[in-house]
């Protein structure tokens, strides 16, 4: 008994190193920063070990304290579907007050491998009031400018694809050539239209589209 004992304390120390280097491991795997201290490197406590324990021993460190997360650092998005016009709940009606991002659902891809609007009617020809019988650009697209113009935090991104216009992805990210047709014409896009960015919705990679 007395010796099962003490070949069980004889491995603690090990134990215990094994266990403060996964920890310091995992500390470092989820983003926290361990900066080495610019103070004079304190001994480490090495007493009762063998060799091979020593060097599992780490060297001290002095931890740095994450800076507290500010609520402007949080991306707040949602997606906003076209087809809600229909039913009577508007962009103007969104409050962008509670938002960063708005994803406008959907753009579709068209044979040839660009970006498309998917529905012309609600998306660019719908006359709200205001616009006018010669505007370009009418419908949801001119109604998320003017929802920027009031908040001019927040950013629109147009998202692609969706569980019915997935169909094509594959065959845009087929080939280097065409990817880059794809990506120019979504830039063409973006910039036509206002948004800022572009939300790549693929339903999915493995089957349907």
């Amino acid at each position: 008994m007395g010796h099962q004992a003490r070949n069980h304390l004889d491995h603690k120390p090990f134990f215990i190193s094994v266990i403060f280097l996964l920890f310091i491991g995992i500390y470092t795997y989820t983003g926290n920063s361990l900066p080495a201290s610019d103070e004079a490197e304190e001994p480490r406590v090495t007493e009762g070990l063998s060799d091979k324990q020593t060097s599992l021993v780490p060297k001290s460190v002095q931890y740095e304290k994450r800076a507290e997360v500010t609520e402007n650092e949080y991306r707040r998005i949602g997606y906003y579907a076209g087809w809600s016009a229909y039913s009577g709940f508007n962009v103007e009606d969104i409050d962008a007050s509670k938002l960063t991002h708005i994803n406008y659902a959907f753009a579709n891809i068209s044979e040839d491998g660009r970006i498309a609007v998917g529905d012309p009617w609600v998306d660019i020809e719908y006359p709200y009031p205001g616009d006018t019988e010669n505007q370009a650009i009418k419908g949801n697209f001119n109604q998320l400018k003017k929802l920027k113009e009031q908040n001019p935090h927040l950013k629109t991104l147009i998202s692609v694809g969706g569980w019915t216009w997935s169909e094509n992805f594959s065959d845009v990210a087929l080939t280097a050539e065409s990817r880059t047709n794809f990506a120019k014409s979504v830039l063409e896009f973006v910039q036509k239209y206002g948004f800022d960015g572009v939300d790549l919705d693929w339903e999915y990679p493995v089957r349907g589209g």
